[in-house]
């Protein structure tokens, strides 16, 4: 094993409420329930991205653009959209990395390690800049003009490592996503469930409850 490619928010990390300080901000402007708003996030946000890997490539900045204004309409919002897009893009960056995360340290100096995200360069690089995530390569949907689960964004993780896919494992937290997207490529696929939530159509495959336990199995 030469190589791991690593999915980025989910699986190094933590954005589970990745919507919550754009809500909150939007709360305190309009006295509105912040958990409202943030439902009304995750919904369009379903709405807008669900499928756009089969789509005609665009930047996640056009959805999120899409995203906002419907919800600068549904929330009568008074400022303009590019100010909500910028600020929610500064607080994905801001996220901390899992702590388990450490492990990279040492697995960056056996491993050629690849960061693969669904993610627009403008917040993805300050989220590893800003939790230092050890990593040779970071690319993103952006710069592979392609999504995952589409096997074209893992091919081209796979030629800028110059790795064949039997060398390189794949860890990532979505099922649907991640772990179909890399299968479909090749690629042999850990998922990263810290919740051990059920996830009966992908039962076989090999589960981490933490990143740690990645240093046993790569050498088993």
């Amino acid at each position: 094993m030469k190589g791991i490619i690593f999915d980025l928010f989910g699986t190094l990390i933590d954005s589970e409420r990745l919507f919550y300080p754009i809500s909150l901000t939007i709360a305190q402007e309009t006295s509105l329930d912040v958990l409202e708003i943030e439902n009304a996030f995750k919904k369009f946000y379903h709405e807008f991205f669900s499928g756009y890997h089969l789509k005609e490539f665009k930047p996640e900045t056009a959805y999120y653009e899409q995203l906002l204004s419907k919800i600068k309409k549904r929330f009568r919002l008074a400022r303009e959209v590019q100010y909500y897009l910028n600020f929610m893009f500064t607080s994905f960056g801001q996220f901390k990395a899992y702590h388990d995360v450490e492990v990279l340290k040492e697995l960056f100096e056996s491993y050629t390690i690849c960061i693969l995200t669904n993610a627009d360069n403008v917040f993805a690089v300050k989220a590893v800049e800003k939790n230092s995530i050890p990593h040779h390569f970071l690319i993103t949907s952006e710069t592979a003009q392609a999504y995952k689960p589409s096997r074209k964004i893992f091919e081209f993780a796979l030629k800028k490592m110059r790795s064949e896919k039997t060398d390189v494992v794949f860890v990532g937290d979505n099922p649907e996503v991640d772990i179909v997207g890399a299968l479909n490529a090749g690629i042999k696929a850990f998922l990263i469930d810290r919740k051990a939530e059920p996830h009966d159509r992908h039962s076989e495959t090999l589960r981490l409850s933490n990143l740690f336990e990645l240093r046993s199995l790569l050498k088993d």
